[in-house]
């Protein structure tokens, strides 16, 4: 929603991956060019209700092929990644995964993303949004879809794709934007991100999580 600014560069650096044969942008509700950038750039466009998880799975029905990335406005994937996808999913156990990512123009506080991304992947074989989950279309029938939920819906994305296969980290980064932490601060902003990814390695519920990532009780 409102990724005048970002989305003409992501959608340049997904043309130049030629793995990639058809890109759907699906819009929350934009007052800004979103929609009409997108569609100069040659992205099928798609209006849905305002929301991650809802837009993800509005994106998903539209898609033709059938291994499917799910990319934010502000990652940038490079030329490699397609062939960095194909490369994981040869293995028939491979349901999906995500890749290393780490942060443009970003302070030195915001070092080690990579590290982290390995951590969270070891640990709970789990990615972020920002990571580029990629998975099998038949995997993501199988489990519903993205879960349409007000927050974390990708790491429960990543936990229902672990029911049916193996999911696996790439190597080679995608890069991501360092404005949410430019604009909210970068220990504020990595304390909500964590806590909230505490609780709901904990069971907190989707609508509590929301309410503790805005701030709310």
């Amino acid at each position: 929603m409102n990724e005048a600014s970002s989305l003409p560069d992501t959608l340049n650096r997904l043309k130049e991956v030629p793995e990639i044969t058809q890109i759907v942008v699906v819009d929350g509700g934009s007052k800004d060019d979103t929609r009409s950038l997108a569609k100069a750039h040659g992205a099928k466009v798609i209006e849905s209700a305002p929301g991650r998880g809802t837009q993800l799975n509005r994106g998903l029905q539209e898609a033709k092929e059938e291994i499917v990335v799910f990319v934010h406005a502000d990652t940038w994937l490079s030329a490699e990644s397609g062939k960095c996808i194909l490369a994981a999913l040869k293995d028939p156990k491979v349901v999906g995964g995500g890749f290393q990512k780490s942060f443009r123009d970003a302070s030195r506080l915001m070092a080690g993303s990579r590290f982290r991304c390995r951590i969270l992947y070891k640990l709970f074989g789990l990615f972020y949004g920002d990571q580029a989950i990629f998975a099998r279309r038949k995997s993501l029938n199988e489990i519903g879809g993205v879960p349409e939920i007000p927050l974390m819906e990708d790491l429960e994305l990543c936990r229902l794709l672990k029911s049916k296969g193996r999911m696996i980290l790439v190597s080679n980064p995608v890069t991501t934007s360092a404005r949410r932490f430019q604009d909210q601060g970068i220990l504020k902003t990595y304390w909500r991100m964590w806590k909230v990814t505490f609780l709901y390695l904990r069971g907190t519920e989707p609508g509590k999580l929301n309410r503790v990532y805005q701030g709310r009780r």
